[in-house]
């Protein structure tokens, strides 16, 4: 039950009378009692600290606001400087990288460049150590590693050659391998050269010889070489192959001369007539040289070889004997077809067709 307070006007010190007796122990008085059933007062929060008290919203004074536009301004040039310093840094950074960078490939190319003609010294000098005849065959596999390091049509196989370095085996080794017919006649034109040396060059360079014959210029002794009866075989049989690619003017002549001349052997008689039937074919005159080649010694030799040809199988040849020339001139013309079909697949040399007879066609 509430108890109302007396107001401080009313209340008035208590006087204890006389002869009244002291409250008995473990009891309470009665203003005492009304205190204690009253409800506590609720306690405040404590303050808070003076650094996290605030202050009362007042308007800056003229000398507040400079500063903190000074205080700003100083930060934002600190800011700038800062900046600065970081972009001059990252620029010095970046220069030293490149600075490295360059050096590095400066180099690494001075090395590759230094590289590349220490390594083919290295290899040529291989090559001259190769000149004895008992390590030919070493030279040639290094001739032809030379040739794929460097590229087999570079400059760098042309100057070795033209250097002469190496035996000669390995020189026309890097010849063939780059297709260097020039330097190859050239070669022919040595006089220092052995039989069996200048017969591998004529090997070398028939086989580089262009289709369409349009070749290097070669030496007029080429046909000593190839048709002459005391010619060494290592250097009659090239020979003849190179004259039969290069086919020089009056070559046709200078091979039926010799295919009927009775000095040289049976065998070279017929290489020689089959060189100028090559020639003949590919310029498109010339039988008549190659008819009086066959009223040699070697007749019989010559009609043999032209039999085993394929070109000519089926073709009887016929011989007439006469003091004198039956005819002066002999012309033999070419012509085409007079009903042409222009049909690969139709080869009337191959045969007729299968054919039926007429009664079974009538019926």
């Amino acid at each position: 039950m509430p108890v109302s307070r007396p107001s401080r006007a009313a209340a008035k010190p208590h006087v204890r009378q006389a002869g009244a007796k002291p409250p008995a122990p473990g009891t309470v008085k009665p203003s005492t009692r009304a205190a204690a059933v009253r409800s506590p007062a609720p306690r405040s929060a404590p303050p808070p600290p003076p650094s996290q008290r605030r202050r009362p919203a007042t308007a800056p004074s003229d000398s507040e606001e400079d500063d903190g536009e000074e205080r700003g301004t100083r930060r934002t040039e600190v800011a700038r400087t800062q900046r600065g310093r970081g972009n001059r840094t990252l620029m010095l950074v970046v220069a030293t990288g490149a600075v490295l960078v360059a050096v590095l490939v400066a180099v690494a190319g001075s090395v590759a460049a230094a590289w590349g003609p220490m390594q083919r010294n290295s290899q040529l000098a291989a090559l001259d150590a190769c000149r004895d005849p008992a390590r030919i065959k070493e030279a040639i596999g290094l001739a032809q590693a030379f040739a794929a390091t460097w590229g087999p049509r570079s400059d760098h196989v042309a100057q070795a050659v033209a250097a002469g370095r190496g035996p000669l085996e390995a020189r026309i080794e890097l010849c063939r391998t780059g297709g260097l017919r020039d330097l190859l006649a050239q070669m022919l034109g040595d006089k220092d050269l052995t039989p069996v040396q200048r017969g591998l060059v004529c090997a070398a360079l028939s086989e580089q010889w262009p289709r369409d014959g349009a070749g290097p210029a070669v030496p007029a002794a080429l046909a000593d070489w190839a048709l002459s009866p005391d010619a060494e075989p290592a250097l009659s049989g090239p020979a003849l192959r190179l004259l039969t690619a290069a086919a020089p003017t009056g070559v046709e002549e200078r091979l039926g001369r010799a295919a009927a001349h009775a000095a040289l052997p049976v065998a070279r008689a017929v290489a020689v007539a089959s060189a100028l039937g090559a020639v003949i074919e590919r310029r498109g005159g010339g039988v008549a040289t190659l008819l009086g080649a066959l009223g040699g010694p070697h007749r019989a030799a010559l009609l043999a070889a032209l039999g085993d040809d394929a070109r000519l199988a089926g073709l009887a040849a016929r011989e007439s004997f006469s003091d004198t020339l039956p005819f002066q001139r002999l012309r033999v013309r070419l012509k085409n077809e007079i009903i042409r079909m222009n049909q690969p697949v139709v080869r009337p040399q191959a045969g007729r067709a299968p054919a039926v007879d007429a009664a079974t066609l009538r019926r």
